[in-house]
């Protein structure tokens, strides 16, 4: 059955719907889906667990193991979507790729990309070796004798990563010899699906990342650069100083911050809403400006340092 015409947003709950379907429902697939509800689309949360963040502002949630293909392609008939929005590593692909060719559903950006994009061997093998860009040496393996040999060739310091994981799970730095068992234990606990096969790369001394962002879209716009390090990240606005500094007071302006983060000027503090908490898991993000990045990273940790966990 050929997909619904999204050129038209229709009415949510009605037989003139745009139907979404988010595959992956955490703190990021939230915010997709309130700006999708703000133009009139009918959102449909497919998550792991129950209540992820996505699933408690979404028009209907369902929770299932999206990297078994049969179980998604059954919610997908059920539900009949007009466009599959993959935002998670751990999913059916392959299902990905039959549904788009069937022409059941559409699916943002391409179920190819879906696929190179949802692991790290697509992705290294294909900036590496099909478009010849430089990148750290790096061997696959999928045993611990393999990854102790694979070490041993790249060399020590090096890296460990499951091929598909996420907020650096499962990854670790081996300084020698003596950390390949612990490290190849934890990569299989850190792996989403697949588990079993990582990748070892060398390791790069490097002063700051710098994350580039592509964005698809009828009227491109230039955007700030993104540099980002473990536990925080940073726009930086100085080449175009009016302007985003335009943007910063209009944001700030729109915020309606918390009694006491509001004491930290120029702040916000959005807790995600998940369920339950366990160690180094994201339960919320500290946003703020600044004059400089050094400013805005201070206002950020000091609005983070307002809010307490409580247990229970």
């Amino acid at each position: 059955m050929a997909a619904h015409n999204t050129s038209r947003l229709g009415t949510p709950l009605s037989s003139s719907a745009t139907k979404v379907m988010l595959l992956g429902s955490g703190e990021l697939g939230k915010e997709v889906i309130i700006a999708l509800q703000r133009l009139g689309v009918e959102v449909i949360a497919v998550d792991r667990y129950e209540n992820a963040p996505g699933h408690q502002v979404a028009h209907r949630a369902h929770v299932i193991n999206m990297a078994d293909g049969a179980a998604l392609r059954a919610l997908i008939a059920r539900e009949k979507p007009d466009v599959i929005v993959p935002e998670i590593e751990a999913i059916a692909t392959g299902m990905l790729v039959e549904i788009e060719k069937e022409e059941v559903a559409r699916v943002i950006p391409t179920a190819h990309a879906a696929q190179l994009t949802m692991n790290r061997e697509g992705v290294r093998r294909l900036a590496a070796e099909t478009l010849g860009l430089p990148t750290s040496p790096y061997r696959f393996a999928d045993s611990l004798q393999e990854m102790r040999a694979a070490a041993d060739v790249i060399g020590y310091p090096c890296i460990v990563k499951p091929v598909m994981s996420s907020s650096g799970k499962g990854q670790s730095k081996l300084d020698s010899a003596d950390d390949v068992q612990a490290a190849w234990d934890y990569a299989a606990s850190g792996s989403r699906v697949n588990q079993g096969r990582v990748i070892v790369e060398g390791f790069i001394d490097f002063d700051y990342e710098i994350t580039q962002l592509t964005v698809r879209a009828t009227s491109p716009r230039k955007s700030p650069t993104i540099w980002a390090d473990w536990v925080s990240s940073a726009s930086s606005c100085s080449s175009r100083p009016t302007r985003c500094g335009s943007a910063k007071s209009a944001r700030a302006r729109m915020t309606p911050a918390w009694s006491r983060c509001a004491r930290v000027p120029e702040s916000d503090v959005r807790l995600f809403g998940k369920p339950e908490s366990f160690k180094k898991r994201r339960m919320g993000v500290a946003l703020a400006n600044g004059k400089d990045t050094d400013e805005a990273r201070a206002r950020a940790k000091l609005a983070a340092g307002k809010v307490t966990p409580v247990q229970g």
